[in-house]
């Protein structure tokens, strides 16, 4: 049975018009996300910088991660900070490979952030302070089951 590209190609006046479409609506789907909801296992590290290049608009994230898989680490939330420019909603879920320095550079790059929501999360009291210093609009901060909570 044929795929749908295959069905539709050979009926096209100029099939060779169809791909550059494509490829533009992929650019304006991408620019128009500004809400995504992804697994946070410690594989994204290495989708990030594509998937991120592609989602350039995204203002609200959720990143969960199951208890039994290795979760990203600082590396990859610093590497997304940098392409979210933009985040101001931000939902950490057993994100337990993230320390303060993670934290410290999503405060960094991501000022703009007005919502964030942690939880089963390692980075401990300095993460959460990295935050509160470095993310002046932070309106609303909700955190639970945080390890490594030592004032």
């Amino acid at each position: 049975m044929p795929t749908l590209w295959e069905s539709v190609v050979p009926r096209l006046r100029r099939p060779q018009a169809v791909l550059p479409r494509c490829r533009r609506w992929l650019v304006v789907e991408g620019q128009s996300r500004h809400r995504l909801s992804l697994d946070s296992r410690a594989a994204l590290l290495e989708a990030a910088p594509s998937l991120f290049s592609r989602f350039d608009g995204v203002s609200k994230l959720a990143l969960k991660c199951d208890r039994r898989s290795d979760s990203i680490g600082d590396e990859a939330l610093d590497l997304i900070s940098l392409r979210c420019p933009n985040l101001t909603r931000l939902k950490l879920r057993a994100c337990r490979a993230l320390t303060e320095r993670g934290m410290a550079a999503l405060a960094k790059h991501c000022p703009n952030l007005r919502k964030l929501s942690c939880g089963s999360c390692t980075f401990g009291a300095k993460g959460v302070e990295a935050v509160l210093r470095g993310c002046p609009l932070l309106e609303e901060i909700s955190i639970k089951r945080l390890r490594g909570w030592i004032w």
